[in-house]
């Protein structure tokens, strides 16, 4: 641990060092400022956002105040201290041992020049495998410092030298602004010790007026509902936006679309027809889509409605030089835009010269909500667990019981993926909605009134489909309007939707998260879409709710523990110490995580049991987990993203090493209201 008592002697000696680092400094950034500090990047690491010209606006340090997570908890002072503009040698997060990064989210974009991070200074000490990287997403990472040289941190090797850590913290320039909201910082441990100590991070930068985005149209492929009787479609994606060439669609209403080749957080649409004698078109339409079927307007000018796309309320214009730009108040995802017209004040013809998109790469993709969190904030679901809670007077039975299910099934506890794990598909406002029928499966020989009226304008998107496995579950949500459908043995005959059970949802962000009596597709009542783990949350490294697990021999159905409002336990012969469903229980927080021979996936899970728990949400075959299925992701057209996260393990074995004596068990209805 740093040491700050320090001897006069010391002191002085000091001093003349800082008087030194004074002059050196001087003249690095005299020599900076020359522009000497032209780093290379390398072909293997991600390519830097488009370079921005540096703004009018004052740079500021706009990480101050803003909130900090980091890859295992803090043993000083908490995470806030990192950005509280203090920058004494105390208070310092205490980040433990290994290579352990810090993270502030900016809470916005900005286009940043300068960053900056202060470890324990007070003993002229040397950070090892110092790494800051910035992000747009969250996800995709662009390393601006580096001096791991021989890349044992796993992020590749770096062409930064090491350094006595100044009282003015370690300033990094970026010669041309990158437009970030998040900014990583990584060490390993010291000269005088194995801990990492963050006093203070910064980033110096401006508000980015449009976010970080970028035209993401740009050489991207292009259709049309007629040929082109001009330049081929690619010319209305080349970056020309000069009068010649363009696209000729000919007369009437055709429309010409770009495939932006993946999902994209949309801030800004763009389209420039032709524009050299200030003519204007008639009935312009511009359309999104996530997936080239279900379309959303957000620019229609027809105002009686003769192109059949429905009346609009937007302006005619003049046509500009620069294109006619449709800013989105809230970014929309999409992979397909498309443009309508329907000739000209000055003639007949449809003539496209360029059209843009702005946007940055979806994360979550356009299929599944872009967070976790859909219910109400106050939500079990979202709690975490106080670090001292009394214990159910059955706990250290009740891990004796899990212990002997684990081994008894399989030997394993297992996380669904493909099979017995809900797809989640996300339907946007213009999704068109149809009722679910239901199907009496289980010959119960009535249908369930409150069912069908719950599920009498469901939107499924077009690419939705059930899980494979005998279940056939399925969750569609949509934010727009604040509603989730849930469905158990779901299946589509004759182009209808049916389903056995479920339930429909209104005001979900108000909700709880638990369906009321008797609907939702678990035996619980407790809906997938609140404990599934998702590709997203692993690959940022946290989970931020409690998870659902399902176990094998449950108490009697009778005996339940709220969150769940119902069970389908069964124990006849009354065996002692069976887990009741709807029971909550956590890894020890007391465990160090970061010391376990653990799978990175399984890192994150524990971190996620120790904050907020599992809850008990249904009976197995065995053990199980559950992470959104894989066909959220792949109908959109995206990579299963388990392959790259398990990275070879099976997904029976993630957990393999997990330490499930560990576990404690909360009383019965924790948390109830």
């Amino acid at each position: 641990m740093p040491d700050i008592h320090t001897s006069p002697h010391r002191l002085s000696h000091r001093l003349s060092h800082r008087a030194a680092e004074r002059i050196l400094t001087a003249f690095v950034l005299a020599v900076l400022v020359g522009g000497c500090d032209q780093r290379p990047t390398g072909p293997d690491e991600p390519q830097p956002p488009a370079a921005r010209p540096r703004p009018d606006a004052t740079p500021t340090n706009v990480a101050l105040g803003k909130p900090v997570t980091a890859s295992v908890s803090s043993l000083g002072a908490p995470y806030s201290a990192a950005t509280d503009g203090i920058t004494t040698t105390n208070p310092y997060v205490d980040l433990g041992s290994g290579v352990q990064w810090l993270q502030v989210d900016l809470q916005g974009s900005y286009d940043l020049s300068k960053v900056s991070v202060s470890h324990y200074w007070g003993d002229w000490r040397t950070y090892h495998d110092v790494i800051i990287r910035v992000s747009a997403d969250g996800v995709n990472f662009t390393t601006v410092f580096n001096n791991d040289q021989n890349g044992s941190a796993g992020l590749g090797a770096g062409s930064d030298a090491e350094y006595i850590e100044p009282s003015a913290g370690k300033e990094v320039l970026l010669p041309t602004p990158l437009c970030a909201r998040y900014v990583r910082f990584y060490s390993n441990g010291s000269t005088v010790n194995v801990y990492n100590h963050y006093v203070e991070v910064r980033a110096i930068g401006t508000s980015a007026a449009n976010g970080c985005a970028t035209n993401v149209a740009l050489g991207k492929p292009v259709t049309a509902s007629v040929a082109s009787q001009g330049a081929p479609y690619a010319a209305a994606t080349d970056g020309v936006t000069t009068t010649n060439p363009y696209v000729d669609l000919s007369t009437g209403v055709p429309w010409l679309q770009v495939d932006l080749q993946g999902s994209y957080d949309l801030s800004k649409v763009t389209v420039s027809h032709y524009w050299g004698d200030w003519r204007t078109y008639h009935d312009v339409i511009i359309r999104v889509s996530a997936d080239g079927v279900n379309f959303t307007t957000i620019f229609n000018n027809d105002q009686n409605g003769s192109a059949g796309l429905g009346v609009g309320s937007d302006a005619e214009y003049v046509e500009p030089s620069a294109g006619k730009e449709v800013p989105l108040p809230t970014p929309r995802c999409a992979r397909y835009v498309r443009f309508y017209s329907n000739g000209s004040s000055v003639n007949a013809s449809n003539h496209y010269v360029e059209v843009r998109a702005f946007g940055t790469p979806s994360s979550a993709g356009c299929g599944s909500p872009a967070t976790q969190r859909v219910f109400a904030a106050t939500s079990f679901w979202y709690t975490p667990i106080p670090s001292s809670v009394p214990l159910h007077p059955s706990s250290a039975n009740f891990v004796a019981e899990f212990i002997r299910q684990k081994n008894a099934y399989y030997g394993t506890v297992s996380i669904n993926t493909h099979r017995f794990s809900s797809p989640v598909y996300t339907a946007d406002a213009g999704t068109a909605a149809a009722p679910v029928s239901f199907w009496d499966c289980q010959n119960k020989g009535y249908t369930d009134a409150g069912l069908v009226q719950q599920w009498n304008s469901v939107p499924v998107p077009s690419y939705a489909a059930p899980d494979t496995a005998a279940d056939h579950e399925m969750t569609i949500y949509r934010p727009a309007t604040d509603e989730l459908w849930e469905f158990w043995q779901a299946r589509k005959v004759n182009g209808q939707w049916q389903a056995c059970w479920g339930g429909g949802m209104h005001n979900v962000s108000q909700n709880p998260g638990i369906w009321p009596y008797p609907y939702g597709a678990s035996a619980t009542g407790l809906p997938f879409i609140g404990g599934q783990i998702t590709a997203e949350e692993l690959q940022r490294g946290e989970i931020d709710h409690v998870i659902g697990i399902s176990l094998v021999d449950l108490e009697r159905f009778d005996v339940f523990s709220w969150p769940a409002n119902r069970s389908d336990g069964y124990n006849p012969d009354g065996a002692a110490n069976r887990i009741p469903e709807g029971l909550r229980f956590r890894l020890d927080p007391s465990v160090n995580v970061d010391a376990l021979n653990l799978h990175p996936v399984a890192k994150t899970i524990a971190r996620a049991a120790q904050t907020y728990g599992f809850v008990v949400w249904d009976k197995a075959g065995a053990i199980t987990l559950r992470a959104r299925n894989p066909q959220s992701y792949t109908a959109l057209g995206q990579p299963n993203p388990y392959v790259a996260l398990f990275n070879g393990t099976p997904e029976y074995a993630i957990l393999n090493g997990f330490p499930w004596d560990r576990l404690q068990f909360l009383p019965m209805d924790y948390g109830k209201p």
